[in-house]
């Protein structure tokens, strides 16, 4: 039996694989760092950023948390934060 994941949000099965930290700030392709979106939910997330989308969808604040994922907003500017990744400066 093949599974095909599903947008978090909307169930399409017209899928991207997100990264929740970019590669470009030097995000793994681990599946922690992953997220399937579709294509719209994915620009969202680019649109309004990674934090704002964060806290806009609960179901997305449920997987990121299930896969390691918390949100720290004690330095003033919130940033999402995971355990295998080393703590920005």
């Amino acid at each position: 039996m093949n599974v095909h994941p599903l947008c978090l949000l909307c169930k399409s099965n017209r899928i991207d694989r997100c990264h929740i930290k970019s590669k470009g700030s030097g995000g793994p392709d681990d599946n922690w760092n992953i997220m399937f979106l579709c294509r719209f939910h994915h620009q969202e997330q680019h649109r309004i950023g990674i934090i704002t989308f964060y806290k806009k969808y609960p179901n997305i604040q449920k997987a990121l948390q299930f896969a390691g994922w918390s949100l720290d907003e004690s330095s003033g500017k919130p940033r999402l934060v995971h355990p295998k990744l080393a703590p920005a400066e």
